[in-house]
């Protein structure tokens, strides 16, 4: 029997989604977020970038497309607005030996292959508007987005509500119920819980022996020039070079 409320501890991308999935199958959801905000940490970068990293028909490659399609099916449904969204397309170079082979093999993957096309380099150069040396796989429907205009869009759900400022420590289940505690006080219970604080779900109490590792994310804002400006689609290679958005560079 699915839970009738449901408490999400952390208001980041994997949070709000979590919720909003819950929302629209008529669970009561209370989205619970330590800072002032929603998407204040990872999820608070100004530009993410939507595409999928595939290797051939494996099960990896599997699920990274289906929840590429997925998730650009629910930006479609949710239509955010052209400063947050963009399908500008994006560039997967070949550059080198390795890669290339890779590049074929995801081709030869008969339901990959009816989302990208192999570009040559000057074809690859032409669709990016800038010189490119290598020959690329082209997923037209790549996008960019902004995370936290993400995260508002999902929240915005009548079955949804959102504590901000509420930082948890502790969560106990009493007579079938979980009880969330920031401090001493009880702020919140439902049927279920769900963890998405990342390395802090390991500081409420549960005893769950989670082993998460805490990371480092790294995004850096590269002034635009006026030769970089001509980019009109993301570039993938070992990292990723976005189109500049208000004269800015994500990579």
């Amino acid at each position: 029997m699915p839970p009738k409320s449901v408490a999400v501890i952390g208001a980041g991308i994997a949070g709000c989604s979590s919720a909003y999935a819950l929302a629209q199958r008529g669970v009561k959801v209370s989205l619970i977020e330590r800072h002032p905000h929603i998407a204040m940490e990872a999820s608070g970068n100004p530009q993410a970038m939507l595409y999928p990293r595939l290797s051939g028909d494996d099960s990896a490659s599997q699920f990274a497309l289906a929840g590429y399609l997925y998730s650009l099916a629910l930006i479609s449904k949710l239509q955010l607005p052209a400063k947050d969204f963009h399908a500008c397309g994006m560039l997967q170079l070949g550059f080198n030996a390795r890669e290339f082979a890779r590049l074929q093999k995801v081709l030869s993957w008969k339901e990959a292959a009816q989302h990208v096309q192999l570009l040559d380099p000057s074809q690859a150069s032409q669709q990016a508007g800038l010189a490119l040396p290598h020959a690329a796989l082209y997923f037209a429907n790549a996008a960019w987005l902004n995370p936290a205009a993400l995260c508002r869009a999902l929240i915005s759900h009548p079955n949804i509500r959102v504590k901000t400022s509420t930082n948890p420590n502790k969560v106990l289940k009493n007579n079938g119920l979980f009880e969330i505690y920031a401090g001493e006080l009880c702020v919140e219970k439902a049927d279920a819980v769900i963890l998405a604080n990342a390395n802090q779900a390991e500081e409420l109490g549960m005893g769950l022996q989670l082993k998460t590792l805490s990371v480092r994310g790294q995004l850096s804002l590269v002034k635009a020039s006026d030769v970089s400006l001509a980019l009109r689609t993301i570039v993938c290679s070992d990292g990723y070079l976005s189109p500049a958005e208000q004269g800015m560079h994500t990579l």
